[in-house]
């Protein structure tokens, strides 16, 4: 027996648990190479989302998609989805969140309106992991460096949103989407109302109420405004948020990110950290 699978034994026999939560985290990890791999290619990965998210009919681009808004896990999509849908006055059918370049290049191959939410790679990796704490640095760094270098060839076809430009006026983003592809969407006012109507809405969504799937549905475009505040309103159900998850600002994960900032700029990892640093300057720059 090597030295390895000697520990390994020993691991087991003292703690079944834990060596239980090693394999469940090994399996996990392995899971992600491959989704990342699949998510490459429209062909395989678009018919392979439909059959396996509960959403994925009204979330994955179609033939009556008007838009595509899609980034990179954490890269504020959640946030430019909801400002995107609070701005039109009749519901727009969005593909969105699958966080798989295949779904940018669909897009852009369908000629459809895109818009690519990008994020650089240090701030992007550490909130990944604190949302997904099984997963490491190198895995992450890898599979956002992939991410990045397969949309860049379809840079054109799309229009980039800054994390900030997102977050800080989504009204902009909205302007360059309609001088890029002649349509003429409503922009987002970013008031300070608006933005806290996105925020209590990704706050709803954060929590999973039972009512989950109209909040999916709104963000697809499937039922308006005015029909989820009607259904909201119906249920009435008070919901807890997970700090570690909730896709907006948080405090208790910027403490996180303090501790896990010096595993991202190991030594050792410099080539990785580099590449995906150069890709992400890539798609930026166009």
């Amino acid at each position: 027996m090597t030295g390895g699978r000697l520990v390994s034994a020993i691991v087991e026999a003292s703690d079944p648990i834990r060596a239980r939560s090693n394999e469940l985290r090994l399996k996990l990890r392995r899971f992600q190479y491959a989704r990342t791999l699949l998510s490459e290619h429209p062909a395989i990965f678009l018919p392979f989302a439909r059959w396996t998210h509960p959403a994925g009919p009204s979330k994955v681009v179609n033939s009556d998609t008007h838009i595509v808004i899609e980034g990179f896990t954490r890269s504020a999509s959640t946030f430019a989805v909801i400002a995107f849908q609070l701005a039109q006055p009749e519901p727009v059918r969005v593909a969105r969140h699958l966080h798989a370049s295949a779904h940018l290049i669909a897009g852009a191959k369908r000629g459809l309106p895109v818009i690519a939410c990008v994020r650089p790679p240090e701030a992007t990796v550490l909130s990944a992991l604190i949302r997904a704490p099984s997963l490491t640095v190198p895995h992450m760094l890898w599979a956002y460096a992939r991410f990045y270098e397969r949309i860049v060839t379809y840079r054109s076809s799309f229009v980039v949103a800054t994390f900030e430009e997102v977050t800080g006026d989504f009204g902009v983003v909205t302007d360059r989407v309609n001088a890029q592809f002649g349509t003429s969407f409503s922009r987002f006012h970013h008031s300070e109302e608006n933005v806290a109507k996105v925020f209590h809405l990704i706050e709803q969504r954060s929590g999973k109420p039972s009512w989950v799937k109209v909040l999916g549905d709104f963000q697809s475009g499937l039922i308006g405004t005015d029909e989820l505040n009607n259904l909201m309103q119906e249920q009435d159900e008070q919901v807890s948020v997970d700090e570690k998850v909730i896709a907006r600002p948080s405090e208790a994960r910027n403490l996180q990110k303090a501790a896990l900032r010096r595993d991202y700029h190991h030594p050792q990892l410099e080539r990785i950290r580099r590449r995906a640093e150069d890709a992400y300057e890539e798609v930026l720059q166009g």
